[in-house]
């Protein structure tokens, strides 16, 4: 075997190593600030403590960039906590939103609102689980995404309480709240 067949097969294997190593989520270096979030209000009522008929999905964003340049942080490992158990953090790949029904009459009084998101787990999620920690990565675009499934909210007395959402790259951390609103 040539000494340059040698070389080529050790860079060969190097780069594909590299390579491997760079697919993996970093921690936020120095710098990487966390875009600002804003809090939720949700229509809650007392009544629906417990029950598993009422409950919201909301979709959230989390940002991460370089304060410097603006520019979009990738592959940035982050993490997200719920401070209630009846909120749990799941990833965007496990529900499928979807159209309005339309084959069925029943739901036309809740289709016309535009607000309304409809949606269902798909078979690679397991129901049974309530995850109230998420730990991902961020996209090219500096962005990790999740649903908020919002099952109970906290209530004391008549008084629907609100929950808190945080998430931290290490180097920043950010929180906003689900309230309850009119």
């Amino acid at each position: 075997m040539s000494w340059l067949y040698r070389v080529l097969i050790i860079a060969a294997c190097l780069s594909l190593t590299f390579a491997a190593a760079c697919l993996n989520p970093v921690p936020a270096v120095p710098g990487t600030v966390m875009g600002e979030m804003e809090d939720v209000e949700i229509t809650w009522s007392p009544d629906w403590v417990g029950s598993s008929q009422y409950w919201a999905l909301i979709r959230t964003d989390f940002l991460v960039y370089d304060d410097e340049t603006e520019l979009p942080a990738n592959n940035v490992e982050i993490e997200i906590g719920s401070s209630f158990s009846g909120v749990y953090l799941v990833p965007t790949g496990v529900i499928n939103v979807e159209d309005c029904p339309s084959d069925d009459s029943q739901w036309g009084d809740y289709c016309s609102d535009p607000n309304q998101t409809w949606a269902e787990l798909t078979g690679d999620y397991n129901d049974a689980l309530r995850p109230n920690y998420y730990k991902g990565y961020t996209d090219a675009q500096g962005i990790e995404s999740i649903w908020l499934w919002v099952e109970d909210m906290p209530v004391a007395g008549e008084e629907v309480g609100s929950v808190q959402i945080w998430a931290t790259i290490g180097v920043d951390s950010i929180d906003f709240q689900i309230k309850p609103g009119a």
